[in-house]
């Protein structure tokens, strides 16, 4: 059998197990398809301060251990890669609760990230998971921007699934280009020198019973990075049959400090008017690129089109100005 299809079917059964025994289930299909040096446990987390998390119905952290005796009660937070808030329904009210128990997961304090030849993260991911519920993802996603709008972007949950619907969670989007593909959190560290000139939005996912591929795959792709050299299936493997379709629901940006912030009302792409293009020409008339301004937060966005490295153009600009800027490179996909 094809993994995404065995993810499939555990995904069902998950979705499909009674009340009181959902958390069992649940630990029992993640730790399926997560591999050495990963184990599941339901646990709290706590950081070398002594802080410490609520109970997670399912913690996926890397052990130092190849087997352990006991599932332990407190995982310390350099080893949590993930933590999984669970219910069997979700209301508005138990949804704000998972939302500040993720929250304050993910502000626990870790050790600095060890410097390795390939991308690695420290970062915890959180996940609200949920078998149904009476509400459409409409509304979860609109309570989701409200509490945002109140919490630091480092401490937001990366993705909410409800496994009869679908899943919420955020994508890249850069200027000038359509919606590319699922955003992991950043590593610590990593927007210190460089704010890159990316949307990140907020998108529904109707994936159905496909839904727990979704979740898993996102999951993998993280742990991947959290410990390089981790006995995991390749994520986009779990993908195969899964619904691509993405409803946008709103967007953010980066400011200077590497804070995510709304994107203001009047850029969206409805109601934004955008300076025209200039449009760069050699001596003989021949079009080479077109430059373009883009508001952005703290600043601007340069787009450019054409032939014309941006490289080039960047030290006409004052020093300060491009203190923390950055290339982005985009162009047709395969």
């Amino acid at each position: 059998m094809a993994i995404a299809q065995e993810v499939l079917e555990t995904g069902r059964q998950v979705a499909a197990v009674s009340a009181g025994t959902l958390s069992a289930a649940l630990r029992a299909g993640i730790e399926r398809y997560v591999g050495w040096p990963y184990k599941v446990a339901s646990a709290r987390v706590v950081d070398a301060d002594g802080e410490v998390s609520d109970t997670f119905v399912a913690v996926v952290f890397a052990a130092k251990e190849e087997s352990l005796a006991a599932a332990p009660a407190q995982i310390p937070a350099d080893s949590a890669a993930v933590v999984v808030d669970a219910a069997d329904s979700l209301t508005i009210d138990n949804f704000r609760a998972a939302y500040a128990r993720v929250a304050r997961a993910k502000r626990l304090k870790k050790s600095p990230a060890p410097k390795l030849d390939t991308p690695t993260t420290t970062v915890t991911l959180g996940v609200i998971y949920a078998q149904r519920s009476d509400l459409p993802l409409e509304a979860f996603a609109e309570e989701l921007e409200r509490l945002n709008a109140a919490t630091p972007s480092r401490e937001w949950p990366d993705m909410i699934v409800v496994a009869s619907m679908g899943a919420i969670q955020y994508a890249a989007q850069f200027p000038g280009e359509s919606l590319s593909g699922d955003y992991l959190p950043p590593a610590e560290g990593a927007l210190n020198n460089y704010i890159p000139a990316v949307y990140v939005v907020i998108v529904l996912r109707p994936t159905g019973t496909f839904t727990f591929n979704k979740m898993m795959s996102f999951v993998v792709a993280h742990l991947g990075i959290f410990s390089p050299g981790a006995k995991l299936s390749n994520f986009t493997d779990f993908l195969d049959g899964v619904p691509k379709t993405a409803v946008v629901m709103s967007g953010y940006q980066y400011d200077l400090k590497g804070n995510l912030n709304p994107v203001p009302s009047n850029q969206y792409q409805d109601r934004f008017v955008p300076a025209p293009p200039f449009q760069i020409t050699d001596r003989r008339g021949q079009h080479l690129a077109t430059i373009q301004l883009i508001p952005w937060q703290d600043g601007g966005t340069i787009l450019l089109k054409g032939k014309l490295p941006l490289l080039g153009l960047l030290p006409f600009f004052g020093r300060q100005d491009i203190l923390k800027a950055g290339v982005v490179y985009c162009g047709p996909r395969f």
